[in-house]
């Protein structure tokens, strides 16, 4: 409400990073198969979709592995352990990364209430609640994520090429990474470099700013609203919680997910062999140019950002359903995860505030 007083203003910081810490640690445990479900389902096309798009619009349809089936195809693969891959470096980092996050999100989100609060002296209106509960914490979560987003992108570019590796050749829509699909973590690294300098680890940083600071301003904005509609029935907090953080993973990671596609593409993306054979269409050479210039973070002209060129293919290849590939998985880790993740926070903040 309007000149209550906010949790973060009473905190102990160095309290609250470390309970913060150990939970973001647990949680990244629990929820990392499905991350890698998700990123590995984005890069997969199959043969016939492959064939589609090289013979500018064939009449066989691509054929889709379910998420059910993918996951028992990766456990007959490489059993419990293949789910975990590139954990490292996928999720270790995103502990002090977490810390970060929710330290800038409140200190932004601190600042500009005090500002508000100042701003419009001792009234009170719908439109002043709109903007706290609204507009003032999806503003803070992308002040968050702006600040987080060039410490763990190198890392998450790393996870990802080790995630891919799990698939089939026949599933991968780049060329493996590294001098063989079974490549370590520092073997993927010295790749990278030697191909791409240190450029190649913020491949893609564009995209993930396009995806990730969106996120964050659904995410908060659904969050802190749905919260205090919540509020107003006679639910107990952690029910309020739980279900403000459903609501706002869920809504955030559907509205973003074709975004989250192409970032995962930008930044996974290898060349691939120019096609000669007879009877393709010319468009497959500009295909194949674009690709290659995908690459190098452009497009074929070497004028546009490389997302859009992996759009055009995306739609081309696959249609609009391509956009939404490995949503199911996304939806399922982002709605529960952001309920957990959002309850734990606001009990964090109860277990770090000074007495």
């Amino acid at each position: 409400m309007h000149g209550s007083s906010n949790p973060w203003d009473t905190v102990d910081i160095g309290r609250f990073s470390l309970i913060k810490g150990v939970i973001s640690l647990a949680e990244q445990c629990f929820w990392y198969p499905l991350s890698l479900l998700k990123t590995q389902q984005q890069v997969m096309q199959t043969r016939a979709a492959m064939d589609r798009a090289v013979s500018g619009g064939a009449t066989a349809a691509p054929l889709h592995e379910s998420t059910l089936m993918h996951i028992v195809s990766l456990l007959k693969r490489s059993g419990v352990r293949g789910l975990y891959r590139g954990f490292l470096w996928g999720a270790c980092p995103s502990v002090p990364g977490d810390i970060l996050y929710y330290t800038v999100y409140n200190v932004a989100k601190s600042s500009l209430l005090k500002r508000r609060d100042k701003s419009t002296a001792a009234t009170q209106t719908d439109g002043d609640m709109w903007v706290r509960s609204f507009v003032i914490p999806g503003v803070a979560g992308v002040a968050a994520d702006a600040v987080c987003l060039t410490f763990w992108l190198p890392f998450d570019i790393v996870a990802q090429h080790m995630m891919i590796q799990e698939l089939p050749a026949t599933h991968k829509t780049h060329q493996p990474i590294g001098p063989s699909s079974q490549s370590n973590s520092w073997q993927v690294i010295k790749h990278i470099y030697s191909q791409q300098g240190l450029r190649g680890f913020f491949r893609g940083w564009g995209v993930a700013a396009a995806v990730y600071t969106p996120f964050s301003a659904v995410w908060w904005s659904c969050y802190e609203t749905s919260k205090d509609v919540l509020s107003h029935l006679t639910w107990p907090a952690a029910a309020v919680h739980l279900a403000s953080g459903l609501v706002a993973g869920a809504m955030a990671a559907f509205v973003t997910q074709p975004v989250d596609v192409l970032k995962t593409r930008v930044q996974t993306a290898m060349p691939i062999p120019p096609c000669h054979e007879p009877g393709r269409h010319a468009d497959v050479l500009m295909e194949h140019k674009g690709r290659e210039a995908m690459s190098k973070g452009s497009g074929p002209n070497g004028d546009s950002p490389g997302m859009l060129a992996h759009g055009r293919y995306l739609l081309k290849a696959e249609g609009m359903r391509g956009f939404f590939r490995g949503v199911v998985p996304r939806v399922c880790m982002t709605a529960p995860s952001s309920a957990l993740s959002l309850f734990l926070y606001e009990y964090t903040l109860q277990l770090a505030q000074n007495r």
